[in-house]
């Protein structure tokens, strides 16, 4: 998945239409969903088993800029500008 582009909102897991994530065993079905919040984005956890991670930290809700890492699983993206 390296170097592909998602617009937002977005949601995370290996069940997801949007991004599927099947090859990511740590990652829960239904894992987390990302939505746009002006030039950020709000992060939220939907019950996930291994946690949703922003810069190493784990969160339930939590906005992420430019720049941050978010770990879903043992994948990782990064929040980039539009």
């Amino acid at each position: 998945m390296a170097g592909q582009r998602f617009s937002l909102p977005v949601e995370l897991g290996r069940e997801s239409v949007q991004i599927p994530m099947g090859f990511d065993s740590m990652a829960s079905r239904r894992h987390a969903r990302i939505e746009p919040s002006g030039m950020m984005a709000q992060v939220v956890d939907l019950g996930s088993t291994n946690g949703t991670f922003i810069n190493g930290v784990r969160v339930q809700q939590q906005i992420a800029k430019i720049g941050d890492e978010i770990k879903v699983g043992s994948t990782t993206f990064r929040i980039e500008s539009q």
